[in-house]
């Protein structure tokens, strides 16, 4: 059983408004606009408004991930709504309906590994050409997930997706109408695309690997380090968001550093290796 020790600093982190998520996700929606009427104007380039677009694109999961578990706002008080109003503006940045969306990964938290009901075991592969090609369908193979298994929470969030859905198409259907037909092919889709390509590899592939563990505290693992957290936006420290899912992503590491101890107690993976055995990286 888990100690209290570890129940008790968890919780010191959790439960209060996540001013720099918001932050986060105000930035890159002000980001993923500016460059788009930037490259409208002609003051940017194709190349680099797409860039900019896919980069914001991985950027702003994080704040529809937060949302997801209601990490910004918290579950009550006066800031309780501005978490579905993030899920849903930074959803559509990644044409993920934030209904659908969350319904999804809640299953991926309760079905971890499980290779029927883990929409995320889709990446659960060894093979660099099929890990990038799964990585760009990533987005029809979401959806395919909901419909196809469409339990109570689901069908609850039916008539949600499917206005979502007919809004992500309006929004398309203006975008080229006013500007040209190509634009948000290029400056929306594609960059999506790319983004959860990439945010495939990094946040479905790389922390399960090698996805045949069912037990929690080794069915995800950590890599410690400080470049990684700056990069991956702290889901390097992927067990301790599956432990302790209300748990900002600022301060995975804070709680992975004071439950180490307790944590290679239990055989979690930390480090590369395959196994549970613990590893002698830094924190």
């Amino acid at each position: 059983m888990e100690s209290n020790q570890s129940q008790h600093i968890w919780k010191e982190y959790s439960g209060h408004v996540a001013y720099p998520t918001a932050f986060l996700a105000l930035g890159c929606l002000a980001g993923f606009m500016g460059s788009s009427v930037a490259y409208a104007l002609g003051a940017l380039p194709l190349w680099l408004a797409m860039f900019l677009n896919a980069f914001i694109g991985y950027l702003i999961f994080t704040p529809l991930h937060e949302a997801s578990h209601s990490n910004i706002g918290t579950r009550k008080g006066v800031w309780k709504w501005f978490d579905s109003a993030v899920g849903w503006l930074s959803g559509a940045v990644l044409i993920a309906p934030f209904s659908a969306f969350k319904v999804l990964h809640l299953r991926h938290h309760s079905n971890t590994n499980d290779p029927d009901m883990d929409p995320d075991h889709w990446m659960a592969t060894s093979n660099p050409l099929l890990l990038t090609l799964r990585g760009l369908t990533i987005i029809p193979r979401y959806y395919y997930h909901f419909f196809a298994h469409a339990d109570k929470q689901a069908k609850d969030k039916m008539p949600a997706t499917f206005a979502g859905i007919l809004v992500l198409a309006a929004i398309y259907s203006f975008w080229a109408y006013f500007t040209d037909p190509m634009q948000p092919l290029l400056l929306w889709i594609i960059p999506a695309m790319v983004a959860l390509a990439f945010l495939a590899m990094v946040f479905d592939w790389l922390p399960h690997y090698p996805h045949n563990s069912r037990d929690r505290y080794k069915n995800t693992r950590v890599l410690p380090g400080s470049f990684l957290n700056v990069v991956l936006l702290g889901q390097n420290y992927h067990l301790i968001h599956h432990l302790y899912p209300t748990v900002p992503f600022y301060s995975y590491r804070p709680v992975f550093q004071r439950t180490r101890g307790f944590l290679e107690s239990k055989g979690a993976p930390i480090g590369w290796q395959m196994e549970g055995k613990a590893s002698e990286q830094p924190a």
